[in-house]
């Protein structure tokens, strides 16, 4: 189920966690301490940046809430120290750690078959090289099959090279940062 339509039902703790149980009815768990870690606010810093003023060693290992409040797009913690943390409900879902969860965000590769060999994923050029979503597209299809190929592309030095740059950097070898191979049929 998309995160998006995932709503609170309610919040309590129980057997020392934090027991979220879902309007489908399903439940997730969570440590205390690792919803401490993980507060948003600003006075633990500033998560668009990456930046923490808030330091894991500096938490008081039994710190447990006071207060668990939540309504269904969102859960709201008044710890015993005073501090209030609120946690968007989606946040949450994606990234609920127990075992069921994590296998259900986990990848599964596609296994070819003779449908995919016969028909393996492409995409334009044209369309790949200066197009975000498409180029998304072809990292999916490498992650999911391994391979995709794109029609069309020019055939001028340092096309390959231009292309694979908005990918990562290039690996060099001992055959340079890329290596040409030229087909000649005859």
């Amino acid at each position: 189920m998309s995160s998006e339509l995932r709503q609170l039902k309610s919040a309590a703790m129980c057997n020392g966690v934090v027991e979220l149980e879902w309007r489908d009815n399903s439940l997730s768990h969570f440590h205390p301490i690792w919803l401490r870690d993980n507060c948003r606010c600003a006075e633990c810093g500033d998560p668009t940046i990456g930046y923490r003023s808030l330091q894991l060693t500096s938490l008081n290992l039994n710190l447990i809430p006071h207060n668990l409040a939540h309504s269904a797009d969102q859960l709201q913690i008044t710890w015993e120290d005073g501090h209030q943390s609120c946690y968007p409900a989606g946040w949450l879902d994606e990234h609920s750690y127990d075992n069921g969860s994590r296998a259900s965000r986990a990848f599964r590769p596609e296994v070819w078959n003779d449908a995919l060999r016969a028909s393996p994923p492409a995409l334009d050029y044209s369309e790949v090289s200066d197009n975000e979503p498409k180029l998304l597209q072809v990292l999916q299809q490498v992650r999911d099959h391994g391979i995709c190929f794109l029609h069309g592309a020019p055939a001028e030095t340092g096309v390959v090279e231009a292309l694979s740059l908005r990918f990562g950097f290039p690996q060099e070898s001992n055959f340079g940062r890329v290596q040409d191979l030229v087909f000649n049929p005859q």
